[in-house]
């Protein structure tokens, strides 16, 4: 599912990171938005995903859960445009969005959901995503600060495909924030190329050590046997 050396380039926060950011990084003037993706089992999903939070200037992706099952198939390269963090556990996910001031909004049908063109966003947000069939679990909505749900007019189906949904939540989010439209030449919008590349090549030695340490972990894993309890120990089952 996964190509390696994508998974080389995600953020491992450390108990530090958790710890030492939330201050400098607290966006009250400019509310930034984040996408938390768990269980989502198609591919072209999650790469069309990836391609709509650039588009949309979602500030990360985060991840949790085994970092192995995420694809940026469908992307269209735009994985190089965007930062990618995992977490092994979604309360992980919780702090680390507690300490930069960003609350965790649940995109689902339900009775406590706003309905998203009242945009009732308070801040930076990070929106959450359920599974295809399942949407989010119960454990996942208890962690949750707010929803919202997009209304639908017409009487032919019973959901949106899950990268529709997150892609107009997105674009209202975009639109409550101020954020400015990017420039366009003919029917197309100006892209920055060498963005992904130089977020690479010009990352902290703090974000070097991450990767060393992800590349480790990875390591163990192909190199060690072990039972479905023991994986489960090692990468993190869901809260």
């Amino acid at each position: 599912f996964f190509h390696a050396h994508m998974c080389d380039q995600f953020e491992q926060p450390t108990r530090e990171t958790l710890e030492s950011e939330p201050n400098a990084n607290r966006s009250v003037d400019r509310p930034e938005a984040y996408l938390l993706i768990h269980n989502i089992k198609s591919k072209q999903n999650i790469g069309n995903i990836m391609r709509s939070c650039v588009a949309f200037g979602v500030k990360e992706i985060i991840l949790y859960g085994p970092s192995n099952l995420f694809s940026t198939h469908g992307s269209h390269v735009s994985q190089h445009a965007i930062k990618t963090r995992h977490f092994p556990k979604l309360a992980e996910v919780k702090e680390f969005l507690r300490n930069r001031g960003c609350s965790l909004c649940g995109v689902e049908i339900d009775p406590r959901s706003e309905p998203v063109q009242t945009h009732p966003f308070k801040g930076s947000t990070c929106f959450f995503l359920g599974n295809e069939g399942e949407g989010l679990s119960e454990s996942q909505m208890a962690l949750c600060d707010h929803f919202v749900y997009i209304p639908q007019y017409g009487d032919g189906t019973a959901s949106l495909n899950v990268n529709v949904a997150g892609s107009i939540v997105l674009h209202h989010f975009g639109v409550w924030a101020g954020k400015e439209e990017r420039e366009r030449e003919g029917p197309k919008f100006i892209v920055e190329r060498e963005m992904g590349k130089a977020r690479y090549l010009g990352r902290s030695e703090e974000e070097k050590a991450e990767e060393a340490q992800l590349r480790a972990r990875r390591d163990l894993k192909k190199n060690t046997e072990v039972d479905g309890t023991a994986a489960a120990d090692l990468f993190g089952a869901e809260d």
